[in-house]
């Protein structure tokens, strides 16, 4: 076999740009190339675990063009663990923490807001205004 198949084929698996990559500092960038170059990526790395409950199972389409699945990639997108945790990070730690707080705590205190915010996540109140102002003037106490 000549090198320059060789290289082809080493290129093809590693991906063309990923030495350039790591040429230019972005580690991180060049070892997922790498990764998805060999085939080590696993849709389970992609996304966290509860997602795949309520995808439908995955099967091949020969009648739907990628080109046409840009709403489903945006969508898909916003589902990954990389996205969620930006999302994350963006946020209050402080206030993240106590709403956390709210939704495991016993404490009678928090009775309203956490059984208020249990309706926002499971969806019988469809709106975060819609939770405030039931919230709006009520005592945590009642």
């Amino acid at each position: 076999m000549s090198v320059s198949l060789l290289a082809r084929k080493l290129e093809k698996k590693i991906g063309i740009s990923t030495l350039s990559l790591i040429e230019n500092g972005e580690v991180q960038a060049a070892l997922f190339q790498f990764r998805v170059g060999i085939g080590s990526i696993k849709t389970h790395e992609l996304f966290p675990e509860g997602v795949f409950k309520i995808i439908p199972t995955a099967n091949v389409n020969t009648h739907i063009d990628l080109i046409n699945c840009k709403y489903e990639l945006n969508q898909l997108k916003l589902l990954s663990t990389r996205s969620i945790e930006e999302k994350i990070t963006s946020l209050n730690a402080d206030k993240i923490g106590f709403l956390f707080y709210i939704l495991q705590s016993s404490d009678i205190v928090y009775t309203t807001q956490k059984k208020t915010d249990l309706q926002v996540f499971s969806g019988e109140i469809e709106t975060v205004e819609e939770l405030l102002e039931l919230l709006e003037g009520k005592s945590v106490y009642e």
